[in-house]
């Protein structure tokens, strides 16, 4: 979630950063997938989530109507952001609407963060106490991250497109695109990627699809 709900999985965290340049941030790559039950999968739509951040607003007496909410069927590494703007946003990914207690999670936890900064504007409190306070008021987690199923875990595997693994300590991170790093080895530059766990520099990096 930015909310960035992120699970924190061994082997999923990006541990590799550039020689000579400014280390890239911590990449996860995590994908859910729907509840079914009864053998129908329930996906919920935009139409409930604005309808719970009007009740939300009555409660906490922010304004969050001018705050646009898209959905994108893209983020897998991600599961809801905020993001200011202007204008202001709420981005939620795809995979977290056929997923009952993760949905209302989800859009509660986002909506922590835009009501924070409507009621504060200018200040900046990421997962910080005062956002915890808000998520315990309109009733999400107040935490960043949130666990996953091996069947998530199976899915999100599923998605790897590249691996790169340190010869030196093992350590393994996967990818899901091309992203700077990944480049870098498909052009074969890969002699200034360094593994930020053990400073080694020889990869066995692989394309899995």
């Amino acid at each position: 979630m930015n909310f960035h709900v992120l699970q924190k999985i061994r082997g999923c965290a990006s541990r590799f950063f550039l020689q000579n340049d400014k280390a890239l941030p911590l990449r996860r790559a995590l994908c859910y997938t729907g509840e079914v039950k009864g053998g129908v999968k329930k996906m919920h739509t935009l139409e409930e989530v604005r309808r719970e951040y009007d009740r939300l607003d009555a409660l906490t007496g922010a304004d969050t109507r001018g705050v646009t909410l898209s959905v994108s069927k893209r983020a897998v590494r991600r599961l809801g952001c905020f993001c200011p703007g202007p204008p202001p946003r709420i981005l939620l990914s795809a995979v977290i609407f056929g997923d009952e207690a993760l949905f209302w999670d989800t859009v509660r936890h986002e909506y922590a963060h835009a009501a924070l900064r409507l009621l504060r504007p200018g200040e900046r409190h990421g997962h910080d106490a005062l956002w915890r306070e808000m998520c315990r008021a309109v009733g999400c987690a107040p935490r960043a991250t949130v666990p996953a199923s091996e069947q998530q875990i199976a899915l999100r595997d599923e998605k790897t497109r590249y691996r790169l693994i340190c010869r030196a300590c093992g350590s393994e991170t996967r990818y899901l695109r091309a992203g700077k790093i990944v480049k870098l080895f498909l052009a074969g530059k890969g002699s200034r990627v360094r593994c930020t766990r053990c400073g080694g520099h020889t990869f066995t990096f692989e394309v899995l699809k």
